[in-house]
């Protein structure tokens, strides 16, 4: 939560939106827009965090907001749905002072889209995928929601002392250090201009071909093969310099089994 404050803080900084993501999602027909409201209420009430807010430092509990309701609006989609899509993403994400989950229904003839925003402090992709699996409908006696005070930083600390703790530290950080000089390449970006994203939704039998062509490569780790395709298209797009550094994030899974959602 605190790197993601700190990473937040930075890219606002730079005029920009801030460290958010989104889902869409495109149905058939028309959506309820009350039956919406009735299922993101009850989960709120069970999920005390999609109304939260992470105060600013040297506090870093998460503190619940009384009586606060995820905000949800309706909007009309004319044309594509991905030049929607990139309009909301180059617009602000809601500060980290107020609980950053919101959710807007674009609606065209015969289809509706649900967009979902929120603050990668809040919570990550896969996170939210499984809320997205809540609000569809599945019982949420199925999943742990909520664990004991402190049993993330238990778990990530393990069974090292914390003498092995520090140096690994500082290792990690001395490595940093040493691959960023010379800095890293970072694609040249005009300030002044939005922030967009261009799309291309696959067909079925393209995305079944690229999966048996990941397996065939990669074996079960398909994950690699969708990096590596990142990666070459990457270079293909900036032509950084042969000696320049290109870093691209890994996530630890891109496609975790039971994930439905989009990536």
């Amino acid at each position: 939560d605190l790197f993601h404050r700190y990473v937040d803080r930075r890219i606002r900084a730079a005029q920009r939106p801030g460290d958010g993501s989104q889902f869409v999602f495109e149905l058939e027909g028309e959506l309820d827009t009350s039956q919406l409201r009735e299922r993101l209420d009850a989960l709120a009430e069970r999920l005390p965090l999609l109304g939260a807010v992470l105060p600013s430092w040297p506090r870093r509990r998460w503190r619940a907001v009384p009586g606060h309701a995820v905000p949800l609006r309706e909007e009309r989609v004319e044309g594509p749905l991905e030049p929607w899509f990139g309009r909301w993403f180059g617009e602000p994400f809601l500060p980290p002072d107020v609980p950053s989950l919101e959710i807007v229904v674009g609606r065209s003839p015969g289809r509706t889209a649900v967009l979902l925003r929120w603050l990668h402090e809040m919570s990550d992709a896969v996170g939210m995928d499984l809320f997205c699996r809540l609000l569809d409908g599945e019982d949420p006696d199925r999943f742990k929601l909520d664990a004991p005070p402190g049993a993330l930083v238990r778990r990530a600390r393990g069974t090292h002392p914390a003498w092995r703790r520090t140096l690994d530290v500082h290792r990690l950080a001395l490595g940093h250090l040493l691959r960023s000089l010379p800095p890293p390449f970072q694609a040249p970006v005009d300030r002044r201009a939005r922030q967009t994203i261009l799309s291309s939704t696959l067909s079925r039998d393209e995305t079944a071909a690229a999966w048996s062509l990941g397996g065939s490569l990669a074996g079960l780790d398909r994950n690699a093969f969708l990096l590596g395709a990142l990666a070459r298209a990457s270079v293909r797009a900036w032509s950084p310099a042969s000696w320049r550094t290109l870093r691209i994030p890994v996530p630890v899974s891109l496609r975790p089994p039971a994930w439905r959602g989009p990536v």
